[in-house]
């Protein structure tokens, strides 16, 4: 099999046989124009004596697969520590050949969305082209479009096509659109007060080997919708104190092991305080780490269900100047506004740029690859705890104006088109 070039004497051809017809001159420009971009691609011959076609059109389809699989999502440095359970939970959702359903669940910041991101990386080229991750549900669902919303998002990218969902009719469109075509499917974060996660993720609307995976703190509502439910663990030894200096670099000499291992431990072994705290600490003195454990021995001790978490992620909020606070409190309230994924990056062209990028390089926001704005629930909702402490005696006050503002602000963004 050789590489080999389209003939071009197609265009040569073209005005002699379009002659006997009236065709704007702007139309055959187009035409003759993607005659010759075709004719510059490259194809395969096939030789016969080397092997035969049904082994070519093997070749030609693993190719064509490869190129169009999905991009693996990116995971810099949030592996640490996942490689185990992920193997376990990749031979659990191989066994058998009907619909496997996954639901993982925890504290928020323990890791749901990471191991959810690793299953779907390591499955990803065995699904193509029917994959799909729909990231911030929650948030997603609070929008107008509501479920209806998500569920138009997900055929979209699971057929690749524009479909119109009727009323009570996403089982029948989904079975009709995707009959006989396994799917991969991964709905994160998902709050299920309305009862809608179960049509949603209902197993007879799949092919038998598809594989659906949900992340919610919500074990009760996973269950119901019939997944199979794991808890996830804290991080455990020694892989706590490796996430913490893969985002903490280089440690001052100064910094005694004691002192290392103290601040890892009232991190409590939860990644997402791993993560801030050690991108806090990244290239600061030992009188920084000195104050960091004095504030973390003071916080009170990190409760079951994690609402207590923002005492210890503050100290990261505390040590931003005045224009990069301003910047975070501002998005923790936009992103409180219902935005549902629509906050971008270039609402924020005229601040301050290094402000914004203090900001993402100690994981206080993240933007993903088409510039939208996110940030973890526990860091969003301190912006409203630190706002009424900085409020005095009149929070809601305050409160209620930066709300104000972040509505007015949503106006304006809805009208930009970005």
């Amino acid at each position: 099999m050789v590489a080999t070039k389209l003939p071009t004497h197609f265009c040569e051809n073209l005005t002699e046989a379009t002659g006997c017809r009236t065709y704007k001159v702007a139309l055959l420009a187009k035409w003759r124009s993607a005659i010759l971009a075709a004719a510059e691609l490259t194809s395969w011959r096939h030789d016969t004596s080397a092997e035969s076609l049904p082994d070519l059109v093997r070749k030609v389809s693993v190719h064509v697969e490869r190129r169009l699989a999905p991009q693996p999502r990116d995971m810099a440095g949030t592996q640490i520590g996942l490689e185990a359970t992920v193997n376990e939970l990749l031979a659990q959702l191989h066994q058998g050949s009907g619909v496997h359903t996954l639901g993982l669940t925890g504290m928020g910041g323990i890791g749901k969305t990471t191991l959810a991101t690793a299953l779907y990386n390591r499955l990803r080229e065995g699904f193509t082209p029917a994959v799909c991750f729909v990231a911030d549900v929650r948030a997603r669902a609070a929008t107008p479009t509501g479920a209806q919303g998500l569920q138009h998002q997900m055929l979209k990218q699971l057929w690749h096509k524009e479909a119109t969902i009727r009323c009570s009719g996403w089982q029948r469109c989904v079975v009709h659109r995707l009959a006989g075509c396994r799917v991969l499917l991964v709905l994160d974060d998902v709050d299920d007060d309305k009862g809608w996660l179960g049509p949603l993720v209902d197993i007879s609307c799949f092919a038998p080997g598809s594989v659906v995976i949900v992340t919610s703190r919500d074990a009760r509502a996973l269950d119901v919708a019939g997944c199979c439910v794991r808890s996830i663990d804290l991080l455990a030894s020694p892989f706590d104190l490796q996430l913490f200096l893969f985002h903490a670099g280089s440690i001052p000499p100064e910094v005694t092991d004691d002192l290392l291992s103290e601040v890892v431990q009232c991190c409590g072994r939860l990644p997402l305080s791993l993560k801030v705290l050690g991108a806090h600490l990244k290239g600061r003195t030992v009188l920084a780490w000195s104050r960091a454990m004095t504030w973390l021995r003071g916080c009170q001790p990190l409760r079951a269900n994690g609402e207590n978490l923002w005492e210890r992620l503050r100290i990261s909020y505390d040590s931003l100047d005045d224009d990069a606070q301003q910047q975070f409190l501002d998005i923790s309230f936009l992103l409180m506004a219902s935005l549902g994924g629509l906050l971008h990056r270039a609402m924020f062209r005229n601040h301050d740029v290094d402000s914004f990028d203090t900001l993402t390089e100690r994981h206080l926001v993240d933007v993903d690859a088409e510039g939208r704005l996110s940030m973890h629930d526990h860091l969003r909702d301190m912006g409203p705890a630190i706002e009424v402490r900085n409020m005095g005696p009149h929070p809601t006050d305050g409160a209620a104006r930066r709300r104000l503002e972040a509505d007015e602000a949503f106006i304006m963004f809805k009208g930009t088109g970005v």
